[in-house]
């Protein structure tokens, strides 16, 4: 069996999970935001060397490369994407197909107001043609954009969603106009292509964002993959989706990658959640620049519909993320005589004071460092030295000397205020789950997850917290447990009050031609029609709250009784989604036995820590988390350091290693 490569590119850091049968090794370091696949190929670097190897060797022998990547995210929060042309129907320039359009929109800050043109040419709510397109208007008005300096062409004209024909007329005038081999051919992208959904509004949004982020993803994925197979890896780049599965570069939309790594983590969380047998699980991931949430509820995600993206509402259904500007990188300062944690981050660069890479403001790594939590000469293994010296002069300079404490009473505030944001953000989505619904358990990871993870979930009545031994790369464990998925759309609005025959055939029809569509695109791939599986997702107006609903199907036709099912959830559907998906090699989570309590053995020493509900330092007992043994228990105040985490351990809390080899840190009465 040869190597599982599976990579999460950060805001901080770089995260690499490697697997060879049952043999794990993990690697973090650190983000180059200047070229992302520097950092991807220093990742492979550092994981060859703990096989003994040199990449180009490991790579030959890799079966697999999963991987996510903010690339797309960075250029939507900076603002750095693509400049784009809109064209629209005519009338709609203005208003873009909302009635309540507000002039100060968030599109503004993707797109310029004069960089929207509307044509002539209709299609009406029954997808039948009513006006005539013209071609001259056509062309005149791409010419006018591109002279503008678009390098994007989005098109969403109104009801393209029953009938795309239009939308694929103008792309095909285009392309005979500005044929690819001229320099200045821009990229083209149809709302009818991108989004699968009604609201014209909604699909022009998506479609936005995903043509804003494309050339920037599309450089630098290809690049990637060039870069991987110059060092003989002959196989293609999977990319992550935020809906849960992975697909080749080729086959995969630049918005489909966005908030893709937190979406892996979730999916490990559902590994373990599995394992253990249950149902409700919150997930925490607390990186070097936020933290995200996740929710595992009656063994499910919840999946967002209409997800906003930089302010905007779009309708490419993920798994649901929530973040939260509370990281290790986040910056601390004093609002109203008060400490004040996040939303603003160091980032990887210039970082937290203590890197010595440029900071200058104080941020929570910083106070971890000076509270005694981290250890300088031992952060990320000893490979990374940290300057506490500079930690303790910025804390001083920006928080302790104004408030008239001592640095580490203003350390400790900083932890104070970044614990009891993340707590109020998860009682927040607890409570707003229903009376009846709460977390069997709270899973912490991330490099700054297990460190924090006892302060920030206090008072929440959840009896556990679990630390995975890959807490600080754990979405990159999540990626090693995903599958490749592609999603084939059939878009017609569906009145289920028809007969249930007719219907059946005409939807089953449609499956038909998607699933000849998948066979070929899996068989590019590699994949034999005999591996494959479908599943459906069906899209549609609720039946009793008249809202948008997705509901999923194990089934890959449209039967009478499963009609039937569906006549009592929703009153009409407008999209139904055939999933294909081949299973690839998974990283599961291996079984020991449990052996004795007296966790000695793994006692490194001890050092001072100052412990915020003590008021003092502590001379504080210090174990290797690679030492610990399934059976093993340690009670706080403990510190326990991995190569990559610390996981901070206060009286009253007890940290178990169970037969999985997670750590499982419990209330002690």
């Amino acid at each position: 069996m040869g190597f599982s490569i599976n990579i999460d590119t950060g805001g901080t850091f770089t995260d690499g999970f490697f697997a060879r049968g049952t043999e794990y090794k993990t690697i973090k370091v650190l983000t180059t935001p200047h070229d992302l696949t520097e950092c991807l190929i220093n990742c492979i670097q550092e994981g060859a060397k703990l096989f003994n190897l040199i990449e180009e060797e490991m790579l030959r022998d890799t079966d697999t490369i999963r991987y996510s990547t903010t690339i797309g995210t960075n250029a939507i929060i900076q603002h750095t994407g693509s400049k784009l042309g809109l064209v629209v129907s005519q009338g709609s320039e203005e208003n873009l197909y909302e009635e309540d359009f507000d002039e100060d929109d968030p599109l503004y800050l993707l797109l310029g107001k004069d960089m929207i043109l509307g044509i002539s040419g209709e299609i009406d709510a029954g997808g039948q043609e009513t006006k005539d397109l013209f071609r001259e208007e056509v062309i005149s008005a791409v010419q006018r954009l591109i002279d503008k300096g678009a390098r994007g062409i989005v098109i969403s004209l109104k009801n393209s969603y029953f009938n795309p024909s239009h939308e694929q007329t103008v792309r095909k005038w285009i392309k005979e106009e500005f044929p690819r081999y001229f320099l200045g051919s821009p990229n083209i992208f149809l709302a009818s292509e991108i989004s699968e959904r009604h609201n014209e509004r909604l699909r022009t949004n998506t479609t936005i964002l995903n043509a804003y982020i494309h050339r920037h993803m599309a450089r630098y994925l290809y690049k990637a993959e060039e870069d991987l197979r110059q060092k003989f890896y002959d196989k293609p780049l999977l990319v992550v989706h935020n809906s849960g599965g992975v697909a080749r570069v080729a086959k995969s939309k630049s918005l489909n990658t966005y908030n893709s790594g937190p979406v892996a983590g979730l999916v490990g969380a559902d590994v373990l959640r599995r394992r253990y047998g249950w149902q409700n699980i919150i997930s925490t991931d607390m990186g070097g620049t936020s933290l995200d949430i996740g929710v595992i509820k009656n063994g499910q995600f919840n999946y967002e519909l209409e997800p906003r993206i930089a302010g905007l509402k779009t309708n490419m259904a993920m798994i649901e993320i929530k973040a939260l500007g509370a990281g290790g990188g986040s910056i601390a300062s004093i609002m109203g005589g008060e400490v004040t944690v996040g939303p603003d981050s160091a980032g990887a660069l210039p970082g937290p004071a203590c890197f010595g890479m440029g900071g200058v403001r104080p941020t929570v790594t910083d106070a971890d460092l000076v509270l005694g939590f981290i250890d300088s000469e031992y952060f990320l293994g000893g490979r990374m030295k940290l300057d506490r010296q500079r930690a303790e002069a910025t804390i001083k300079q920006d928080i302790a000397n104004p408030l008239g404490i001592s640095v580490e009473e203003a350390a400790a505030l900083i932890k104070k205020d970044v614990d009891r944001n993340i707590a109020s953000q998860l009682r927040e989505l607890i409570a707003g789950s229903g009376e009846s619904w709460q977390p069997e358990a709270i899973l912490a990871y991330g490099g700054a997850g297990p460190t924090h993870c006892c302060g920030y979930t206090a008072g929440l009545g959840v009896a556990k917290i679990i630390t995975s031994p890959y807490s600080p790369v754990f979405s990159a464990f999540g990626l090693g447990n995903m599958d490749i998925n592609h999603k084939y759309a059939w878009s017609k609005r569906v009145d289920l009050a028809d007969d249930a025959e007719v219907l059946c055939d005409r939807v089953n029809g449609a499956l038909e031609s998607l699933k000849r569509a998948a066979y070929r695109d899996m068989r590019c791939e590699g994949f034999a029609p005999e591996g494959i599986t479908f599943y459906l997702e069906v899209l549609g107006t609720d039946l009793f709250k008249n809202n948008e609903k997705r509901y999923l199907l194990s089934q890959n036709i449209l039967e009478p009784e499963v009609l039937a099912l569906l006549k009592g959830q929703f009153s009409q559907l407008y999209s139904i989604i055939l999933n294909a998906e081949v299973k690839i090699p998974h990283q599961d989570v291996v079984i020991f036995a449990k052996g004795s309590q007296d966790a000695t053995h793994a006692l490194a020493g001890g050092r001072n820590v100052y412990w915020p509900d003590l008021g003092q330092f502590v001379d504080t007992p210090v174990y290797r988390r690679e030492a610990l043994r399934p059976g093993n228990v340690v009670n706080g105040p403990v510190v326990i350091e991995a190569l990559d985490t610390t996981c901070v351990i206060p009286k009253d809390y007890r940290f178990s290693v169970d037969e999985y080899a997670n750590g499982v840190i419990e209330g002690v009465q």
